[in-house]
């Protein structure tokens, strides 16, 4: 499973020794010469996001311009929170300017499934694979999570098992295929990624989240109890701030045990 982690402009050049990705935020992009310039430069495999998460999704052309300023490998058409009708719309649309040429034939489109129950989701991923694509993101705060699974959970725990449950449905219903490029949109419940390795070894492709950094910045290092729960902040708010040498040292042990968890160490 590949990992990314959203680091702030003093962690870029770190984030090389500890990423497998870069996953290119627009909201960012586009407001810090530093992150830009970094991004452009790098030479592997880059997600370049539509800015749904951060609540400023640019326009169609300015994404456009995102994507061949980037040299991007794969991006995400903008998707609706919880409606599968409008991001199957959308997926429509992008997929056009694939076929058409607008768009360079080798770029890889993912695109999120939303829904408000695991049937719409899988009616969306069924629907987007007759449309030609490959590459698919579960977010982490899906409606379809609380109004599925039913018990006592808090809700962090209820998305940590949603997504765990559906992914296995998905899979266990051969929705999903061995071919397929399944990524996880961040975490409510870090320990969900305990799970998939050990039960669904070879589905899960990539991973990103600004976990292990956000609780090193406000909460040092992880313990059990933290890795549950999943902070307020966004990355917006440290990406240009100092980073202290405290801070960057619990943020790097954090990674480390954020690896280890993922591969069951």
């Amino acid at each position: 499973i590949l990992i990314s982690h959203e680091s702030p402009l003093q962690l870029l050049d770190k984030s090389l020794g500890y990423n497998d990705f870069q996953y290119i935020l627009p909201y960012f992009y586009q407001r810090y010469p530093k992150y830009k310039e970094f991004m452009d430069n790098y030479q592997g495999l880059k997600i370049l996001d539509n800015g749904l998460f951060e609540g400023e999704v640019p326009t169609i052309q300015e994404l456009i311009q995102l994507i061949k300023e980037t040299n991007t490998t794969i991006f995400i058409p903008s998707d609706e929170w919880n409606d599968p009708i409008l991001t199957l719309k959308n997926a429509k649309y992008w997929m056009s300017l694939k076929k058409n040429g607008v768009l360079d034939p080798k770029l890889n489109l993912m695109v999120v499934l939303q829904g408000k129950t695991f049937g719409e989701i899988e009616l969306l991923y069924r629907q987007c694979v007759d449309l030609g694509y490959r590459h698919f993101a579960f977010n982490h705060s899906s409606i379809s999570y609380k109004n599925e699974i039913k018990g006592e959970y808090t809700d962090d725990t209820r998305a940590k098992v949603g997504r765990i449950q559906l992914i296995r449905q998905l899979w266990n219903k051969n929705v999903i295929k061995i071919d397929h490029w399944i990524h996880l949109l961040g975490a409510t419940d870090i320990t969900e990624f305990s799970y998939y390795n050990q039960a669904l070894p070879g589905v899960i492709n990539s991973i990103d989240s600004s976990s292990p950094i956000i609780k090193g910045i406000e909460e040092g290092l992880y313990m059990e109890e933290n890795m549950k729960i999943k902070s307020k902040s966004k990355m917006e708010l440290f990406l240009d701030k100092k980073i202290s040498s405290k801070q960057e040292e619990c943020i790097l042990e954090n990674i480390k045990i954020f690896k280890e968890l993922i591969n069951n160490k």
